[in-house]
């Protein structure tokens, strides 16, 4: 069978589409023979770094892949379950690492809903590196909904590096995870009137300004899940949600070297200023719970208007205590 049927969503196995039948069938199948049809999926293989890369091929076959993400794009339908599968490279941000040394360097725009961007980096990687096209550029716009973007290492200034961008139709049902920002990123994730939105699992390291923020306060990101990623000293605040409406951010880890000293570090952490009925919990913060200059209440801010009625922040772990109530 060729290598384009794959069983979705995990893991991407080329088995041939028929099993045989066997008492009592197989569970889940419309059938109680056990035969079973691979799903209408496609992978589409993108490897600039292959001798045989070209955006003119169909781009099912990995050992004759196409060079760009923007290609594999054009390929896709809507809803059909495809996946684009960027395949690893060398390109470490300290240096580039024996062979394979082209990093993914585009600007692309999704405009198909359901589609899956996934780079398949080595267990031990980081991600597969992703390089800005110019300064200051966005990798991925996304301008469509349920879309994943997963196992990539942004290094570069980029800005954003991800943007759910309401141009046309909402970036809404966005999942982002497994992937790593580098300390040159000006804006990791950008939501722009993104609703329901996953992001979970990835590790922001020194970002520059903002590693999650809604970048449109007229119209908030909303409904959105932030949950188990790691935050390490994010230049200005690594939660940016001021005006968003009905977030969930749990279980993430968040340090900053100022907080954790007792240097000024306002709103260093997580904000939803002007924002309403957002869920804040059970994340572990580097601050005293009630220490002077970068306290709870000073790397955190809550909607201040009515901070216990609008906002519910409960269980946060400081270095000393556990929070329960608002900041």
């Amino acid at each position: 069978m060729p290598a384009s049927n794959v069983l979705q969503p995990w893991p991407l196995q080329r088995l041939h589409p028929w099993y045989p039948g066997q008492v009592g069938g197989v569970p889940g199948v419309s059938t109680d023979t056990g035969l079973r049809q691979s799903c209408e999926g496609t992978i589409f293989y993108v490897d600039p770094n292959h001798v045989d890369c070209h955006d003119q091929r169909d781009g099912t076959n990995p050992t004759s892949p196409l060079a760009t993400v923007a290609a594999a794009l054009t390929k896709c339908e809507a809803y059909k379950g495809d996946m684009i599968v960027v395949m690893d490279n060398g390109a470490w941000q300290y240096g580039t690492q024996l062979s394979r040394l082209l990093p993914i360097q585009e600007s692309v725009v999704v405009t198909v809903p359901g589609v899956k961007i996934v780079g398949m980096a080595p267990a031990s990687s980081l991600g597969v590196v992703w390089s800005p096209t110019v300064t200051g550029a966005t990798a991925i716009e996304v301008r469509t909904t349920d879309v994943l973007i997963e196992g990539f290492a942004f290094y570069g200034v980029f800005d954003p590096a991800i943007h759910a961008n309401y141009i046309g139709y909402y970036g809404d049902n966005m999942t982002v995870r497994h992937c790593y920002f580098g300390e040159n990123v000006d804006i990791a994730i950008a939501l722009e009137y993104a609703w329901n939105c996953d992001i979970h699992d990835n590790w922001f390291f020194e970002v520059d300004e903002k590693a999650i923020t809604n970048v449109d306060p007229a119209n908030p990101a909303a409904y959105n899940s932030i949950h188990d990623n790691y935050f390490d000293d994010v230049g200005v605040t690594a939660v940016d949600l001021a005006t968003g409406v009905h977030n969930k951010i749990w279980s993430n880890q968040l340090w900053n070297s100022n907080a954790a000293v007792g240097i000024a570090a306002v709103d260093c952490f997580i904000t939803t200023a002007g924002g309403a009925r957002n869920y804040v919990h059970d994340n572990t913060l580097s601050c005293l719970f009630a220490g002077g200059l970068s306290d709870y209440p000073v790397t955190c801010t809550p909607d201040a208007a009515a901070p216990n009625t609008t906002d519910c922040w409960v269980n946060n772990h400081c270095l000393e205590a556990m929070s329960t109530g608002n900041p």
